[in-house]
């Protein structure tokens, strides 16, 4: 079974690959924007983030979580977002067998 360190790092490092591609669909390069200048992406994914926690949740029947779960599939940033999802999903898992 994965520890709770290993799946927080894979969480983490997800969060940045998100990031970076998020960054390069909207014209921006993460690595030679300044602290400053990282707040804004930084905001809108995590606002990404917020908004797909809720997607993710809301379908309830099997059809509901097929259809959603396509729509996600169908760019890369939504690919990315569903495998937060599933890291996120194992660390649930992990955290109520402990």
């Amino acid at each position: 079974m994965t520890s709770l360190d290993d799946l927080n790092r894979k969480l983490s490092e997800k969060e940045r690959e998100i990031a970076a591609v998020y960054a390069s669909a909207t014209g921006r390069d993460i690595a030679r924007l300044s602290e400053g200048e990282r707040s804004v992406p930084d905001e809108e994914v995590s606002n990404l983030f917020d908004e797909a926690d809720e997607a993710l949740v809301d379908g309830e029947t099997a059809e509901d979580r097929r259809a959603r779960d396509a729509r996600f599939a169908a760019t890369p940033i939504g690919r990315l977002v569903l495998e937060r999802h599933e890291i996120e999903e194992q660390i649930l898992d992990e955290l109520e067998s402990n």
